[in-house]
């Protein structure tokens, strides 16, 4: 049985924090999730080109590929609008994200520019 403080305030700062550390549990555990959903599909289209498999059975996995990219970028932003994460720490882990993403050179939704060749 765990103790209760004896102030009311107090009492309803526990809960607060209890609630609070149950959803910065569910945000960290789903941005967790869905990083290992993307790696694994990734992982998954690299296995099916290298089999040179159809054409629509690679374009429906790089469409889902890119659903769950843009729900994990749409995942981090919402925890670190809600402080779950720090700015700076959402900001790293959308870039990690996104290199990985753009480094298979499978993405047909992304259209690199060239920042030095300004015509």
């Amino acid at each position: 049985m765990t103790l209760q403080p004896k102030r009311i305030r107090n009492r309803k700062n526990v809960a607060v924090n209890q609630r609070n550390k149950r959803m910065n549990l569910f945000y960290k555990s789903k941005v967790r999730t869905l990083t290992k959903k993307l790696k694994s599909q990734i992982f998954e289209y690299t296995l099916l080109v290298e089999q040179s498999s159809s054409k629509a059975d690679l374009t429906r996995l790089l469409f889902l590929i890119y659903v769950t990219y843009k729900q994990l970028g749409s995942h981090i932003d919402k925890a670190v609008g809600k402080k779950v994460f720090h700015k700076n720490h959402g900001a790293n882990r959308k870039i990690k994200v996104a290199k990985l993403f753009r480094v298979n050179s499978m993405n047909p939704y992304y259209f690199s520019t060239d920042i030095t060749n300004k015509s």
